[in-house]
């Protein structure tokens, strides 16, 4: 089970495209040819490419539902934040995003938001995700455009006064730690799909998500208090499946590992309600800092 746990890395990315804009448009790049930076646009016609404010998670934690399997002798465990077995998918990802495992001289997990610009004040302002290539080591770090992922878009607001993004208790089960919820001076992004990679390649399709934090610095310098949310469909958790290499749970769907789920072991439940969808609400709490950026 313990391969299992160290494949549990999560790398969470915005996944709506802007709107109009096509996917064969984004190659063209105005003023390439003369070197003018100031002219490129991501599509023929489109506004200039604003240089981004560019921030590099150095935290991220699922806080709410918890991962519940069977580990072995130990019987039914919850694997989240502790683990008999010594590896758990935060400590996992909190290890991914400071190693350099492959020692390929970049840092394993890297999730990138690029503001463009930051605006404290901005109302339905420019936010693009995706992996960056940071170097290692984590202290002293900079970062380009990586080759894995697609960069994708959304869209925020600056919220100098709050309220920032609200947790609704009924949607969460009261673990420890508790979800952190971002306050003013603050961001939050418009609802839309995101995906995050849990155990290996499997994304799992987040419904009504939202990206908030709190901001710190002008530029920003960082992030705090950083909350993602968002909407697993259980039909989706079902149709999901754990590579079959994995012990005990390969070839078993995402819902096995997710208390409610059809075969998990838990004796409780996390799962919720989104209109007519059961499923559950996934909360994940992160932390960002500024980080020197080449490239648009």
């Amino acid at each position: 089970m313990s391969e299992v746990l160290v494949a549990a890395v999560v790398c969470a990315a915005l996944a709506t495209p802007a709107p109009g804009i096509s996917a064969e448009s984004t190659i063209f790049q105005d003023g390439f040819s003369i070197g003018d930076v100031s002219s490129w646009s991501s599509f023929v016609g489109g506004p200039p490419i604003t240089p981004p404010a560019p921030l590099r998670f150095t935290s991220l934690a699922v806080r709410d539902p918890h991962f519940v399997a069977i580990l072995s002798i130990f019987g039914c465990q919850d694997f989240t934040d502790t683990s008999p077995v010594g590896i758990s998918v935060n400590s996992a990802l909190a290890d991914s995003i400071v190693s350099d495992d492959d020692s390929d001289g970049y840092l394993d997990l890297s999730v990138m938001l690029l503001f463009r610009p930051f605006d404290p004040n901005a109302v339905g302002e420019i936010v693009d995700a995706r992996n960056g290539a940071c170097t290692y080591p984590d202290s002293g770090t900079s970062c380009h455009v990586s080759t894995s992922g697609t960069e994708v878009r959304g869209y925020y607001d600056g919220l100098p006064n709050g309220p920032c993004l609200e947790v609704n208790p009924g949607d969460t089960s009261s673990y420890s730690p508790p979800i952190t919820q971002p306050t003013a001076p603050c961001f939050k992004t418009a609802p839309q799909s995101l995906y995050f990679t849990v155990f290996g390649d499997q994304e799992l399709p987040l419904q009504d998500a939202q990206i908030s934090a709190t901001i710190v610095g002008a530029a920003p310098d960082d992030l705090t208090k950083g909350l993602i949310v968002g909407f697993l469909r259980e039909v989706d958790a079902n149709n999901i499946f754990l590579p079959p290499s994995y012990p005990i749970v390969g070839g078993q769907s995402i819902s096995v590992l997710l208390p409610g789920g059809a075969g998990n072991c838990a004796v409780w439940t996390d799962k919720d309600m989104n209109g007519q969808d059961p499923g559950w609400w996934f909360f994940l709490n992160f932390t960002a800092e500024n980080v020197p950026w080449t490239g648009l």
